[in-house]
């Protein structure tokens, strides 16, 4: 069928084209819906070329796991040795590498001057993180090659808050363009039918999906069918019987089957694929053979009975071992055709590819589909799955999850009798426990390690659960002479070990220990620099999150977003998601601390949505959201304070506890109800003096005077003087609203300034909490003003977000009727004047209060938003 109105598409990769050729690279962004003609235009595109572009082509497959670096594995049968090499051999650093070399010197082999390399990647919705993080490093780097990088994605099932997002929000032009194919007009349908009412009709029923046209205009039928997939099965049965035998057998294998495979499993394919070729339900191109578009053979497969589907499941997985396929098509296959004994023994191996490759999620996919059949392995081998999978499923926040495996892990060494894999499970359970926020569990599971591992001969457990310790009686009591012991005695067994796993692991505690009791980061810069080298990707990240709470407590914002940033860029394409997500928490106190309240309510509800979001992980994110209830006048102030105060007494860690108190302090000056507020406050304010940190012990102080509890005489004696809290506390708002300011924090500044008896101050401190949305303080300030007699003060905005059920602000609002209207995020930032980062953070609140998975769901869901009646 004719391509029609897609000639600026294609248009649109030639410029991109013409520009590579010219030493400027591009990166080609072709998204739309289902069926909308991605690959369509991708072929039309690729057929056009002269001899001087070079061609690498890969697709992402909708597996049940996703195959690490599985487009690059395409790419590298066309490329040269090298990237095959380093896909085998690892790290991930060299096959990015091994890819970026490919297409930096592939022009250069070719003979025409003007010559270019295309790199084509198909369906990157469904790509595994490792190749997405590939495909970033190769974006980032290809402005100055003589390359284009065409991605094809279906931009309805990409998530607002998602890797793929960060990879295409992180393109800018020139070197994006933005391709997105929308549907067919009624004229082109019109056109493609030949006839005015069938075209009108068939437009009427696929909203011009041009798919959806092809499939209903090919039925040939005088009705049109109810549904597209009556449409497609309606051609199936028009074929001869051993063509739809193949296109069954096609319908198991996702997204294509190689020529090599169908030979092995259907010899005679050739001959039943070109009726499905003539009539356009088949391709065969570059040596494999597919369906022409996926709903097609979605349509196929979901029609067939499962017994027959198991039984081509199993055939297809009888010729991939027999090739020796990797493990992750032959669990895909296993699984579907219920071959257990398969199962057992890839499903490990596709676990083990998955960790090495750093795609944590789908390592402990993999480890998750062993351990379904885990009583038919032996016990030697099952405990070792036991904690392979607790290592990924921590990694990957799934925290309940790991627990369980290390508690059954635990009991298998103790019935092999094996107190070193004892001990090695009391440490991991410690750990889970600390990362769950439940500190007593993580004493006494520690506790128990240390009695089992010290009396065993030293080893790297003993050498870890030392480090730990040095963790638990530093951080949590400040103790500094018995913390030093435990740092000097795990540092002497980890020299000892010549672990580099172990020593990283040892390191990195005794970093956060040394930041911690001597406000020195140096040791944990080390420590970080050293894990990152050698690829002990969760060590980087608990050095990532060391260094930016330090700069939090110490409210150094610039270096703390320095730490948050590098971090969150580190760890996102290597799925370390614990780390990731206390960083992206800490993320959001920043943003609080700047007045950026839409960034931050968006950033910390993500943090609490995502699964393992709570505990430690969730603490500064849920922080953030306690203080904003509070200072917003919400009514959800008072549960909010108090559950948090709940979850970071638990933790127990400064870190934790000083924003806990601090949010309970605020709340109670509105409410004048100290009795909760004071109590934590005397305990945050104790433990930051043993550990040093004047400025989390003057904060807890000023409000502590501020409750009549502590003499203000007693915090303008310390040595601190410029601090704003003791500034404050010691009557000098002046001082302490120009140091706010120097900080960059303008609530702060607000609060400081409502404290004047100067009405150009109170008239700045209402403006700055009316722009913020601060509602509590700036009727506090105007009533101030009222009282000394100030006419004509502002009444102030009213408070859009009580107008409507989902808590929308009305900032939220418009950008959920540009939503609904179809804009991007980049359309929207320009139709409101507003940045698109800022617009980034709006959608996010939006589908997280709304509950939505995406933007149309957002839409779906809340159709009354934009109405705004009353507003």
């Amino acid at each position: 069928m004719r391509l029609l109105e897609r000639e600026s598409a294609l248009a649109d990769l030639g410029a991109a084209l013409a520009a590579a050729r010219a030493g400027r690279g591009r990166v080609a962004l072709l998204s739309g819906g289902a069926g909308m003609g991605k690959t369509s235009v991708v072929r039309a595109f690729l057929a056009g070329l002269d001899a001087g572009v070079g061609v690498l082509e890969g697709a992402c497959d909708d597996l049940l796991t996703p195959r690490p670096f599985g487009p690059v594995h395409d790419v590298s049968r066309s490329a040269r040795p090298a990237l095959a090499r380093a896909l085998v051999e690892g790290p991930a650093q060299s096959v990015f590498t091994a890819l970026l070399d490919e297409l930096t010197d592939g022009a250069d082999r070719l003979i025409d001057g003007g010559a270019a390399t295309v790199l084509v990647v198909e369906d990157v919705h469904w790509a595994d993180d490792a190749s997405l993080d590939a495909l970033a490093f190769v974006a980032r780097r290809i402005d100055g090659l003589r390359a284009l990088l065409v991605l094809t994605y279906r931009d309805d099932e990409v998530p607002v808050v998602s890797l793929l997002q960060r990879v295409l929000g992180g393109l800018r032009a020139p070197v994006a363009v933005r391709i997105p194919l929308g549907p067919l007009s009624a004229r082109a349908v019109t056109q493609l039918a030949g006839e005015p009412g069938a075209g009108l009709r068939v437009f009427a029923s696929t909203g011009g999906n041009p798919f959806f046209v092809t499939e209903l205009l090919a039925a040939e039928q005088e009705v049109l069918p109810a549904s597209v997939s009556q449409a497609v099965l309606a051609r199936v049965a028009r074929l001869p019987e051993p063509t739809r035998a193949l296109l069954n057998l096609l319908a198991v294998v996702p997204a294509r089957a190689e020529t090599g495979l169908l030979d092995a499993v259907c010899p005679s394919w050739p001959e039943a694929a070109a009726a499905a070729e003539e009539r356009g339900v088949l391709t065969v191109h570059r040596g494999a053979v597919a369906f022409r578009h996926e709903l097609a053979r979605r349509a196929v497969e979901e029609a067939m009975p499962r017994s027959r589907a198991r039984q081509l499941h199993a055939r297809v997985l009888s010729a991939l071992r027999a090739r020796g396929a990797d493990p992750v098509r032959l669990v895909h296959h296993a699984e579907r055709a219920g071959d257990d004994d398969t199962l057992l023994v890839v499903a490990p191996l596709a676990a083990r590819a998955a960790a090495a490759a750093g795609a944590h999620r789908e390592a402990a996919a993999h480890y998750g589909r062993a351990l379904k059949l885990a009583d038919r392995y032996p016990e030697v081998e099952r405990a070792d799955l036991l904690e392979a999978f607790t290592v990924e499923a921590s990694t990957t926040c799934l925290i309940g999850d790991a627990m369980r495996a290390a508690e059954q892990a635990l009991a298998l060494r103790e019935a092999q009798a094996d107190p070193s894999g004892v001990g090695r499970n009391l440490r991991w359970m410690s750990t889970l426990a600390w990362l769950s926020g439940r500190r007593a569990d993580m004493e006494r599971r520690l506790t128990a390690a240390l009695e089992v591992l010290e009396v065993q001969p030293p080893g790297p457990d003993l050498a870890m659960a030392y480090s730990d310790l040095a963790v638990r009686i530093g951080l949590y009591g400040g103790q500094r002479e018995e913390a030093e012991r435990a740092v000097a005695d795990a540092v002497a067994l980890a020299a000892a070990v010549h672990d580099p796993a172990v020593l990283d692991y040892v390191h990195v505690r005794v970093g956060l220990v040394h930041a911690a009791l001597f406000a020195d980061d140096g040791p944990l810069q080390r420590s970080l620099d050293r894990a990152r080298e050698a690829g002990h990707h969760l060590e980087a990240g608990m050095a990532y999150q060391g260094l930016a709470w330090d700069a939090v407590l110490r409210r150094d914002w610039a270096t703390a977003r320095r730490w948050i940033g590098e971090g969150v860029e580190y760890l996102e394409p290597r799925e370390i998601l614990g780390p990731l997500r206390y960083l992206r928490g800490l993320q959001a106190t920043t943003e609080l601390a700047a007045g950026d309240w839409a960034a931050a309510e968006a950033t910390a509800r993500w943090v609490l949505t995502q699964q393992g979001g709570q505990g430690i992980t969730g603490v500064h994110a849920s922080a953030t959201l306690a203080r904003l209830h509070v200072r917003r006048g919400d009514t959800e102030a008072t549960s909010a304070t108090q559950e948090l105060w709940e979850v970071a007494e638990t933790c127990g860690l400064l870190h934790h506890i000083a924003p806990a108190a601090s949010a309970l302090a605020e709340h109670a000056e509105l409410t004048g109800e100290w009795e909760a507020a004071v109590p934590p406050l005397r305990s945050t304010r104790a433990l930051a003096g043993r550990l040093r940190m004047s400025q989390v012990a003057n904060e807890a102080g000023y409000w502590l005077c501020r409750a009549g509890d502590l003499d203000p005489g007693v915090l303008g004696e310390a040595p601190d003087t410029d601090d704003p809290y003791t500034l404050r506390a010691t009557g000098d708002w002046r001082a302490a609203a120009r140091r706010w300011e120097q900080l960059g924090c303008p609530f702060e500044r607000a609060a400081a300034l409502a404290d004047a008896d100067d009405e150009e101050a109170l008239l700045a401190a209402m403006e700055l909490a009316d722009n913020l949305g601060a509602v509590p303080l700036a009727d506090r300030v105007r009533r101030r003003l009222r009282g000394r007699g100030i006419k004509g003060v502002p009444r102030g905005p009213q408070p859009a977000t009580r107008a409507n059920p989902a808590g929308l602000t009305a900032r939220q609002l418009d950008v959920l009727e540009l939503i609904r209207e179809g804009l991007t995020d980049a359309e929207i930032a320009q139709r409101l004047v507003l940045s698109v980062k800022t617009v980034n953070h709006h959608v996010a609140a939006i589908l997280a209060k709304l509950g939505a998975d995406n933007r149309r769901d957002a839409a779906r869901r809340y159709p009354g938003a934009v109405a705004r009646t009353g507003m």
